[in-house]
């Protein structure tokens, strides 16, 4: 993950974020594969876990109902997770570049 690539897809969460009414699964599960999620077999609902640096984020259940789109309840939610997850992958990513500096 690069700070160019965070920094576009939180533009993204917040535009959802703003309009969620009509949104798809598909649409929030290529968002969070985008943020380093994968498929994890726990549960009822298909949850996606960090694969990579797990303690950045719990695992996250996005419903897929068929073709149904998801509640605005139910995204606001599901991008609110994703949007603190992009918090902590700042922290993550700045941490790193201390860690470097402090080599130097």
């Amino acid at each position: 993950m690069t700070p160019a690539a965070l920094k576009k897809i939180k533009q993204e969460l917040r535009r959802i974020l703003r309009s969620p009414q009509g949104r798809k699964p598909d649409e929030l599960v290529s968002l969070a594969k985008r943020m380093g999620r994968e498929k994890d077999s726990r549960g009822k609902e298909p949850t996606y876990v960090r694969e990579r640096e797990p303690a950045l984020g719990s695992p996250l259940s996005i419903p897929r109902h068929g073709s149904k789109e998801l509640k605005p309840c139910t995204t606001k939610n599901i991008i609110t997770t994703l949007i603190d997850d992009a918090d902590k992958w700042e922290q993550f990513l700045n941490s790193e570049d201390e860690d470097e500096d402090d080599r130097i």
